[in-house]
């Protein structure tokens, strides 16, 4: 398997990663493998730490494949694909470039440096798991039927995916993760590609439609420090967010797309046959379809509201560069302090030979 392919290449180097840091953020770390699939089939260049090598890395790979442009250009650290931009030619790769440069991203993020990849076809999945102790306890995947507004998913349906599971366990078992851990994956023709990790659920929702409850593994692992092993769900279960659905009609700039959006809503029809709402259930919570409400009526007033709605939610909790490099140097100055105390705690007690 191409992660553990990539975790034995990390061991040797010496630089193993940190339990804690190795996926914080959506990390596309080298070190844990997690973008390894996306290596062998679609082309990949990581590490620039400077804006000219970027710039000639991604021509040269755009030259390269069959697909040539867009690419995509990461950081290793982000939130909410924050640091994720694509270009689509050398131009844009340069304005990215100096862009990053400008943020300092080329230096931020140590010897990861900034990833470079193309483009690969295939579906959308998105799958979570809870370990304990590096133990795979429960698993779920999922596929994107439907994008929402700004790329997010707002209809899903319940997947069995063996070979993601395997690359999944794999890697847990490497970090000896403690805790939950979710990627998207792209289901392409050469088997599963990972582009995104995250070290927590995302949307566990469809996961309990299918019949595995991962929050209730996550709590069982943070306060017992283990949970029974859940068996995969059922494949075929149908959830939406009609909130996202119904931004992304009004992201394609039309009055008639979120009528029609609510309408199908509204009679169960097409994608929502049979398919239970994750996000605001009217059931039992009579404010909790407000937001849909509000958001329908704005958008059906003004379609360009979706962008207030959409528009800068991330920054507020984003890591930019700057704040990782300040997460890196308290962490550094916490791991210093703590082997001080450890040396002035050794050198204070009695000498007990004596």
């Amino acid at each position: 398997m191409l992660i553990r392919r990539s975790a034995r290449a990390t061991s040797a180097s010496g630089r193993p990663p940190s339990r804690n840091a190795a996926c914080t953020a959506s990390r596309t770390t080298r070190a844990a493998g997690v973008t390894a699939g996306l290596v062998s089939s679609s082309g990949n260049t990581a590490g620039w730490r400077r804006a000219a090598e970027l710039e000639a890395s991604g021509t040269e790979l755009a030259g390269a494949g069959r697909a040539g442009w867009p690419l995509f250009v990461k950081t290793p650290i982000g939130t909410a694909s924050a640091g994720v931009r694509r270009v689509g030619s050398r131009d844009e790769l340069r304005q990215v470039a100096a862009d990053y440069e400008r943020l300092g991203a080329f230096g931020a993020f140590g010897p990861d440096g900034v990833l470079v990849q193309a483009p690969v076809t295939g579906r959308l999945a998105m799958v979570q798991a809870v370990f304990a102790r590096g133990e795979l306890v429960a698993f779920h995947a999922c596929e994107r039927v439907r994008e929402g507004a700004a790329g997010g998913s707002s209809h899903k349906l319940g997947r069995h995916l063996p070979e993601t599971r395997e690359h999944m366990a794999a890697l847990g078992a490497f970090l000896d993760w403690h805790g939950a851990l979710s990627a998207d994956v792209i289901l392409g023709p050469d088997g599963p590609r990972f582009i995104d990790v995250n070290p927590r659920l995302v949307e566990p929702a469809n996961a309990l439609a299918s019949g595995v409850d991962l929050v209730r593994a996550l709590v069982e692992v943070a306060t017992a420090g283990t949970s029974r092993a859940q068996p995969d769900g059922r494949p075929g279960a149908r959830t939406h967010q009609l909130l996202l659905a119904v931004l992304g009609a009004a992201q394609r700039g039309s009055r008639r797309e979120v009528a029609r959006e609510l309408r199908d809503a509204a009679l169960g029809r097409g994608e929502y046959r049979g398919s239970r709402e994750e996000l605001t259930p009217g059931r039992g919570d009579q404010l909790a379809p407000l937001p849909v409400t509000v958001t329908a009526l704005a958008t059906l007033i003004r379609p360009a509201a979706w962008r207030h709605f959409v528009g800068g939610s991330a920054g507020a909790y984003s890591l930019s560069p700057a704040a990782w490099s300040e997460l890196t140097r308290a962490w550094a100055r916490t791991g210093a302090d703590a082997e001080e105390a450890r040396s002035l705690a050794g050198a204070r007690s009695p000498d007990r030979s004596a």
